[in-house]
């Protein structure tokens, strides 16, 4: 849990710097840590330039024993690590105590070092930002200065130890500013702030070797640097210096004057008119403590938002009411404060209490707020703060613990309800599980028939394959048969056309036409046929036997060696007369072939 130990409001500036300085405990990581926050939207440029600031300072420094604070941005608020420690304004106290200005000296001295330690120094030269700053003042040659300047490096803001830390350096800025003024700074905001008075009529500042004039332009830059960071304010310092004279000791009378007020309560009223809050923009109104107040509040068009300090002592403060009114209606309007609060009570250990209001709606007209105030010791203050605090962090457990209780009640509908979803789905899936299978086993049944139905295709598939193998190698010798055959007719044709040209096949003409005329003539005539079977016989078995055979015939006598006979011409077409083995008549003996014609003739 995060636990805001102390906040601070500087809106007493100029909106370019007004902003809200916290520090914050995390106990989850038991780490505290410091934010500073742009209250304005003018001053987030401001924050924004820390973090340069950390970045610059801690190059220049770099090597040596001074350290700064680390610095991060995170959602435009800065970020630094919370350094516990005494501070070098610590233990110049303890010196101005004990009068020790010996020791006073020495440890200026090494504050100065501190100063001067680094890298960057050089030359001053003033330019036109420093004189919007500081003013546009005649400073003495022989100044030094580095490019970015950090002016806030006061004696608070250095922690001790194995390294000097720089804890706030939220005063730097880019342009040169000589470290003289930055140590008369320390030493002007160290008598001033702490109301070292003793120190002030002792000339401290001579003493540490700031001449009359050093001290005439450095108050002057302060006095402008103020003006410039708070335009509408005037500090304390320089009215002391106004109106310095005789001094009283007042401790009677002031005391005569609180025993005379104790019961009385200031509450003072602010209103930002564009330019933050200020004591000029204000007014004061006394009230009784321990009973309820009504502070009532016109509101003003011009002005941008209202505060009120509802005392200034340490206080318990209960508010009651606080609303904002508008035509003839009521809103409850929201605020923050610097103190600790448990709903509407509210523990400041401060004496000065802010309750800031927030988010006026737009017409209203009036501001109500009932409250009463209870005053606290400087030790009591302690006490409530602390109870409220472990209040806060009680609510803040039990809220915690109803929240984990709640969400595991949350958790545990949720399950029941994934619980009842699971145990239908379940069901669901019982019954696909059991048509699944079915389809499984249908799918199965499926399978077994297209693998048999496969197997089958792929054997008539090898045997078609190897039919069609065995068919194309007998294409193949087809084709070479028919590519032989193709030689031979060509061979023929050659043949054929060599005999149709030949002399021989000419001179032969006419006996060829004899020829056929003689098979025409046969086909008609039965004796034609008798001479043909004799032409056949001496073709085939030769003259002897043909004689042999027509001798007998002549004499009526069949031998063993019987004629063919051809029984129709159609046979006799087949047997087609090869005249070329028919033997010349010239080779015949002249009786037989006497006989033969003669037989010819007879028949």
């Amino acid at each position: 849990m995060k636990e805001v130990l102390f906040t601070k409001y500087s809106n007493e500036r100029d909106p370019r710097f007004a902003i809200r300085t916290s520090i914050i405990e995390d106990s989850k990581k038991n780490k505290r840590y410091v934010e500073k926050t742009a209250v304005t939207k003018e001053a987030e440029g401001h924050v924004q330039n820390m973090l340069v600031a950390y970045e610059k300072l801690s190059e220049y420094y770099k090597g040596t024993n001074v350290q700064f604070s680390k610095c991060k941005i995170k959602n435009g608020v800065a970020v630094f690590d919370y350094i516990d420690g005494n501070s070098l304004g610590d233990k110049f106290e303890k010196l101005v105590e004990n009068e020790d200005y010996k020791g006073i000296l020495e440890l200026y001295k090494s504050f100065e070092d501190i100063v001067k330690k680094g890298s960057g120094l050089k030359p001053f030269v003033m330019t036109e930002k420093f004189k919007e700053v500081f003013g546009d003042v005649t400073l003495p040659d022989g100044l030094m200065a580095r490019e970015y300047s950090n002016i806030d490096l006061i004696f608070e803001n250095v922690i001790l130890g194995d390294k000097y830390t720089i804890i706030d350096y939220e005063w730097s800025f880019g342009f040169p500013v000589p470290v003289e003024y930055i140590m008369f700074r320390s030493v002007f905001t160290f008598m001033y702030a702490k109301n070292h008075n003793n120190l002030i009529q002792k000339d401290l500042f001579s003493f540490l070797g700031f001449s009359e004039r050093d001290k005439e332009i450095y108050s002057e830059m302060e006095k402008n640097f103020q003006k410039y960071v708070t335009p509408n304010a005037y500090p304390l310092s320089y009215i002391y210096d106004k109106i310095r004279g005789t001094n009283y000791y007042l401790n009677n009378a002031i005391e005569q004057i609180n025993n005379d007020n104790r019961n009385l309560c200031l509450t003072q009223v602010y209103y930002d008119l564009g330019k933050g809050y200020n004591e000029e923009n204000s007014y004061r109104q006394l009230y009784e403590y321990n009973q309820d107040i009504k502070l009532d509040i016109s509101v003003d068009r011009d002005v941008k938002n209202y505060r009120f300090d509802p005392a200034c002592v340490f206080s318990l403060v209960n508010i009651k009411k606080c609303i904002g009114i508008k035509n003839g209606g009521v809103y409850d309007l929201n605020y923050k404060t610097n103190g600790y609060r448990n709903n509407n009570t509210i523990v400041f250990d401060t004496i000065d209490p802010q309750v800031n209001f927030e988010s006026l709606e737009e017409n209203t007209e009036k501001i109500e707020v009932v409250f009463n105030v209870m005053p606290l010791t400087e030790n009591t203050v302690v006490d409530y703060a602390r109870a409220i605090c472990d209040k806060i962090s009680a609510e803040d457990k039990y809220s915690e613990q109803i929240s984990y209780v709640n969400k595991l009640e949350s958790e545990k509908n949720h399950l029941t309800g994934l619980n009842k979803d699971l145990k239908d789905k379940n069901v669901i899936l019982e019954v696909s599980k059991a048509e699944l299978e079915k389809y499984n086993k249908e799918m199965q049944n499926e399978n077994e028939n297209l693998n048999r139905k496969i197997n089958l295709l792929e054997s008539s598939y090898d045997a078609l394959k190897r039919n069609a193998d065995a068919m194309n190698n007998n294409i193949n010798g087809l084709n070479g048969e028919i590519e032989s055959l193709r030689i031979q007719l060509n061979n023929v044709n050659n043949d054929y056309n060599a005999v149709l040209n030949s002399r021989i096949w000419k001179t032969t003409a006419g006996y060829r036409r004899s020829v056929g005329k003689l098979k025409q003539y046969i086909g008609t005539h039965k004796w034609t046929l008798q001479m043909y079977l004799v032409y056949r016989s001496l073709k085939v078995d030769g003259i002897k036997t043909t004689l042999h055979r027509v001798i007998n015939r002549l004499k009526g006598v069949q031998n063993s060696v019987s004629m063919p006979v051809a029984t129709n011409y159609g046979e006799l077409r087949e047997n087609t007369l090869d005249l070329n083995a028919i033997k010349p008549l010239e080779t015949l003996d002249k009786t037989i072939a006497i006989h033969l014609i003669y037989t010819m003739l007879i028949y």
